[in-house]
């Protein structure tokens, strides 16, 4: 008897084991799952281009483009107000010119239109509606693609402090 007893608790003892080594596995499967499915949410809300109510609250501050080394000498800072006007300043070694109006944002494409120019003749400046469409926006960056004279080129400002 007491050896069949030891036999019987050394069975349960191993299908046990069994059990518990196939509830580690489903638990491990199923904690994987759960990581990709939350990387992919990550990655889907990452990508996704910013609502028109973002970017209004978002684009609030003073930006300035992010040029390349060796590029042009012009210092730009573009001061876009909560009010929904914006004062943009272009500095180079001879010139100032300061470009006020107001901004707007429909469908994921920010809409500036400069109502003054200081330091130039605004009508030099191209169309007096300029269209940038929204591609991201991180914490300090924001990537546009200029939609006014049809390029595909993409730009990135960074937030000044």
């Amino acid at each position: 008897r007491c050896r069949g007893s030891r036999r019987e608790s050394a069975v349960a003892q191993l299908f046990s084991l069994g059990i518990i080594y196939t509830m580690k596995k489903f638990v491990i499967a199923g904690c994987v799952v759960i990581a990709i499915i939350i990387v992919i949410l990550l990655v889907r809300q990452r990508s996704r281009p910013p609502s028109d109510t973002e970017i209004r609250q978002k684009v609030v501050g003073t930006w300035s483009p992010v040029l390349s080394q060796g590029a042009s000498h012009t210092l730009v800072a573009t001061d876009m107000r909560r009010d929904g006007s914006f004062v943009s300043k272009w500095t180079t070694a001879t010139n100032e010119i300061t470009i006020e109006g107001g901004w707007n944002v429909e469908g994921g494409v920010m809409v500036l239109t400069a109502t003054n120019a200081i330091g130039t003749d605004l009508h030099k400046l191209g169309p007096p509606a300029q269209r940038f469409k929204i591609l991201h926006f991180g914490k300090d960056e924001l990537i546009y693609q200029d939609g006014t004279s049809g390029l595909t080129n993409l730009f990135t400002l960074k937030r000044m402090p």
